[in-house]
């Protein structure tokens, strides 16, 4: 695999220019070009595919790639084995994997020619914005230590604890936890060898013959949300409401050769974490030792506002009256107080300190300030949200900063007062 010079980026500077004097009069001035050659095609996503843990199985480092856009560099592709999941060594060609173990895969993954990674500058260092997958899922990626990251990045999947025929350790992570104001998320993924996720897990039903309709249930893409504070299943479009406890619902399957461990009588004999925290399985049917379903009951918190934005507000203009129509960035958080001032929230005061009145008009040359409260919104009587004391505001765009017209931000849990020049 021919692999893009890592040092590209860092080389232009050594690019021969052109250099061309009008009329051979440095005080002409001096045109100077640089040739960057062909702008490189971005590759925003790698995939990897390897020889899962399995208990007993030799370790293999061989690894596929979905695309000649990038390839492995097989001098850095290490597999990695701890007892405990914290303290890991490198393993050797010819190892074998044991079920209780813990199993890390690591490689580096370098872009051919023609192509680039995404990177940014985090405000330290430049670093990978490339995403990656290994075995379809989502993996860590860092920078290759002392190259380009927009030629060379480090990816490491951590396929947790391998698990011999009984699946006795399941992992459940990255589950999106329920926030106040927005609809629920259908991805996750987990950690661990011998089960997956069971993706094609998707069912919907209505009582439509009632009145109001019941939810009876409520799963997509292996993953369901139900609402025991509500006791009724959350749907796609709906929101989370704040004080509520969600029970989230995640749908595994085991591969083949594999089956979860259930005690005689069907209880559970296996452990299961949601996102870190402990985990309850099902152990109510013989079908509980191929299919589980894993669940974790959250909280739902308020939103914790740190920004709030204001748009659409028309500025002062001669001859016209002033505007008390703006929008907010996140309605679902946020609203102007409708109620405050008798003004929908908005008042707007001349260079006097007075008070316009909605038939004032706008004279030329004088400044204006408009003054504006934010609230919390409320979803079924109760806020979505809570705004930090230090919330930063910005208006059409613009931020809002203390100076000698006296702009400023004063902030509560329960409200917020912008006064903009």
């Amino acid at each position: 695999m021919k692999f893009a010079n890592p040092l590209t980026s860092a080389k232009i500077s050594y690019k021969n220019a052109s250099v061309n004097a009008y009329g051979g009069n440095a005080e002409n001035g001096i045109v100077m070009s640089v040739d960057f050659g062909t702008c490189p095609d971005t590759v925003s996503l790698v995939e990897l595919r390897v020889n899962a843990p399995k208990d007993g199985a030799a370790v293999n480092y061989a690894v596929s790639e979905d695309s000649a856009a990038y390839g492995v560099d097989r001098n850095e592709t290490q597999w990695l084995v701890s007892d405990n999941g914290v303290t890991y060594t490198a393993m050797n060609q010819g190892d074998k994997f044991v079920g209780g173990k813990y199993y890390k895969f690591v490689t580096w993954v370098g872009t051919t020619g023609g192509y680039e990674f995404p990177v940014y500058d985090d405000g330290v260092t430049i670093q990978p914005g490339v995403s990656a997958t290994v075995n379809g899922y989502y993996a860590t990626v860092t920078k290759a230590y002392g190259q380009d990251p927009a030629c060379y990045v480090a990816v490491e999947y951590d396929f947790g604890m391998c698990n011999d025929e009984l699946i006795e350790n399941i992992i459940v992570e990255n589950v999106v936890a329920p926030v106040a104001g927005e609809k629920p998320s259908y991805t996750y993924s987990i950690s661990g060898s011998g089960y997956q996720m069971n993706t094609a897990k998707n069912a919907y039903y209505d009582a439509y013959w009632m009145n109001p309709p019941e939810k009876w249930y409520y799963i997509k893409n292996g993953i369901g949300w139900f609402d025991i504070t509500k006791g009724d299943w959350v749907y796609e479009n709906e929101t989370f409401i704040p004080g509520h406890e969600y029970q989230v619902n995640v749908y595994l399957k085991t591969e083949d050769g594999y089956e979860f461990k259930l005690g005689k009588w069907l209880d559970i004999e296996f452990t299961a974490s949601v996102n870190g925290f402990v985990a309850e399985g099902v152990d109510n049917n013989s079908d509980c030792r191929i299919y589980q379903t894993i669940t974790y009951t959250f909280t739902c918190e308020y939103k914790n506002i740190t920004t709030v934005m204001i748009d659409g507000l028309s500025v002062p203009r001669a001859g016209e009256n002033p505007d008390y129509t703006a929008n907010v960035a996140y309605p679902q958080w946020y609203q102007i107080d409708p109620a405050y001032a008798g003004t929908d929230g908005i008042v707007w005061y001349d260079s006097q300190g007075n008070q316009l009145l909605p038939d004032d008009k706008f004279e030329q040359g004088e400044i204006y300030k408009v003054e504006i409260k934010l609230i919390p919104a409320m979803l079924e009587g109760v806020n979505t949200s809570q705004f930090n004391s230090a919330v930063s505001a910005y208006v059409n765009g613009n931020q809002v900063v203390a100076n000698d017209y006296g702009d400023a931000v004063y902030a509560n849990k329960n409200a917020v007062y912008i006064y903009y020049t």
